[in-house]
């Protein structure tokens, strides 16, 4: 609270105690009282008017101070009233009223907001558990729908050739069905996901083995040639929550795979500075330069999701945020037209703090 800005706020009270103290005066000079008794009374009049002045000033600044510096220290702006103590003047206490109910209106609103959020997630990862069991059966009467054209292939020719390949598109729109409804529950959990964490030693290359043996159709109808190295280590992480990264990672390599060459992606871990980085790296079409330090944005899709094929924007989104939640760190590198790589760090000791 500043002192000039009080005074000139209080101009009115300091022009009416002007024009008292000079009607004062002039009775004083009427009734020919005696000058020592006139300086003196005035003396006193306005010692008095200048106390009154700065001891409000004082209890008010002292108030508004407490209120300013708990509003800068609080994430919660509407908890401010809760942590201040009531002032002594009547504006202080109408004010601190005041924000006393808004604070609580609007800590009543945000409770409401994320009861209604939590619900919200609740029923899609309700949705999600239920829409994915018709994408599995779906996709097992389509197998079953290739192996009974193969039994019968001496018998229709040619139209075995069209029915593999429509059971094919079939097979790969579902999988990517299923892929979407995955990203979708494992966003809503994103939020909460230390509540799921069980942290514990874990081979990396039996977290790769398992996203491998997940993924192998789909790199298999990619032509991906895998390169496996040094993955024979142990790390402290989750394996379930690293699995969805590493998947993420992988469909991104899958997505933006280069097509005027052989489909190379090379996994591979090494120990550096106390700590363990994991590399995932492709020979695809790479990220430009404008757009790698925002691909971990959500929603963002860069050059690359508008070009090539619709894309969401969330699989590196959620990837970043888990990994943060794990304590791991994960970064990328790429030349456009070249390459992309993206690194996972972990700690040998503790959790890696970026």
């Amino acid at each position: 609270m500043e002192f000039g800005k009080y005074v000139k706020d209080r101009h009115t009270e300091i022009i009416f105690g002007a024009v008292a103290f000079a009607i004062i005066l002039l009775l004083l000079l009427a009734f020919h009282t005696p000058p020592a008794l006139i300086i003196m009374v005035m003396a006193v009049f306005l010692i008095f008017m200048v106390a009154a002045f700065l001891w409000d000033y004082n209890r008010k600044r002292g108030f508004y101070q407490q209120l300013k510096e708990n509003l800068n220290d609080l994430d919660k702006k509407n908890l401010a009233a809760e942590i201040i103590s009531e002032p002594d003047f009547y504006e202080g206490k109408i004010l601190h009223a005041t924000l006393y109910e808004m604070g609580k209106s609007m800590t009543e609103q945000i409770s409401k907001a994320e009861q209604s959020v939590t619900d919200f997630k609740d029923y899609v990862e309700m949705w999600v558990h239920e829409a994915k069991l018709p994408v599995a059966a779906l996709l097992l009467k389509n197998f079953n729908r290739g192996n009974d054209g193969m039994n019968n292939g001496m018998s229709y020719g040619d139209d075995i050739g069209n029915d593999d390949a429509e059971s094919d598109q079939i097979k790969k729109q579902l999988m990517k069905l299923d892929a979407y409804t995955e990203q979708i529950l494992y966003f809503t959990r994103s939020e909460v996901a230390e509540k799921d964490f069980l942290i514990k030693q874990a081979s990396l290359a039996k977290i790769f083995g398992s996203v491998a043996a997940r993924m192998r159709e789909e790199l298999q109808d990619n032509q991906f040639d895998i390169r496996v190295s040094g993955l024979d280590v142990q790390v402290m992480t989750d394996s379930k929550w690293m699995e969805f990264v590493l998947t993420q990672l992988i469909s991104n390599s899958i997505k933006y795979g280069a097509e005027d060459r052989e489909r190379v992606l090379e996994v591979f871990a090494e120990e550096k500075d106390q700590q363990v980085q994991l590399h995932v790296r492709d020979n695809g079409i790479g990220i430009s330069e404008a757009d790698l330090p925002r691909i971990f944005e959500k929603s963002f899709t860069g050059e690359n999701g508008r070009r090539r094929e619709k894309s969401t924007g969330m699989g590196l989104y959620i990837a970043r945020n888990l990994c943060r939640k794990l304590g791991h760190g994960i970064s990328a590198q790429s030349v456009q037209g070249e390459y992309t790589e993206f690194i996972i760090t972990f700690s040998l000791n503790d959790y890696y703090r970026p």
